[in-house]
C-alpha cells in the first residue's frame, strides 16, 4: 500500500508539474498576445496619423484642383494662342486627374486597412479573453490538485501513524 501511495503521490506531483508548465506557457502566450495587441494599437495610432496627413494632402489637392478648374477658362484662351503651351496644359490636366484618382484610391485603401485592422484587434482581444479564461480554469484545477495532494498527505500521515502503532504492537506481542 505504501508503494501504491508513493506512486499516486508521484503521479499527482507529475500532474501538478504538467499543470504548472501549461500555466506558464499560457501566461507566456497571454503576454505575447498583450504585447501584440499593444503593438497593433500603436500601429493603429500611426495609421490614423497617416490617414490624417493624407486627408490634409487630399484637401490641399482638392483645393488646388478647384483653383485649377477656376483658372482653366483663363488658361484655355492663353493656351490656344501658343501651341507649345498646349502640351503643358494636357500634362497638367492629366496630372490633376491622376492626383484626384490617387487621393480617392488612397482614402479607400486606408479605410479598408483601418477596418481590417479593427477586425484583427478584435480577434486578438477575443483570443486573449479565451486564454485568460483557460488560465483561470487551469488555476482552479491546480487548486483542486493541491487540495487533493494535501488530503493524500494527511491520509499518508494517518497511515504511517497506524503502521507505527501496528509495528509497535507486533513487536510487543512477539517478545
Amino acid at each position: 500500500k505504501e508503494k501504491e501511495f508513493f506512486a499516486t503521490v508521484k503521479k499527482m506531483a507529475s500532474k501538478l508539474q504538467d499543470i504548472e508548465m501549461q500555466q506558464s506557457r499560457t501566461r507566456d502566450d497571454a503576454d505575447k498576445f498583450k504585447s501584440r495587441s499593444t503593438q497593433m494599437g500603436q500601429l493603429y495610432d500611426d495609421l490614423v496619423a497617416r490617414v490624417e496627413i493624407l486627408a490634409d494632402e487630399n484637401g490641399q489637392l482638392t483645393s488646388r484642383i478647384l483653383e485649377l478648374e477656376t483658372n482653366e477658362t483663363e488658361y484655355k484662351e492663353e493656351l490656344l494662342l501658343n501651341r507649345y503651351m498646349r502640351e503643358d496644359y494636357d500634362t497638367l490636366q492629366k496630372s490633376t486627374e491622376d492626383a484626384m484618382k490617387l487621393a480617392t484610391g488612397m482614402t479607400e485603401h486606408m479605410s479598408k486597412f483601418v477596418n481590417d485592422h479593427k477586425a484583427t484587434v478584435a480577434d486578438y482581444e477575443n483570443k486573449l479573453e479565451l486564454l485568460n479564461e483557460e488560465l483561470d480554469a487551469m488555476e482552479l484545477a491546480q487548486e483542486d490538485v493541491v487540495r487533493e495532494l494535501e488530503a493524500i498527505r494527511e491520509e499518508n500521515e494517518v497511515l504511517r501513524t497506524q503502521f507505527r502503532e501496528a509495528e509497535s504492537f507486533y513487536k510487543k506481542g512477539s517478545k
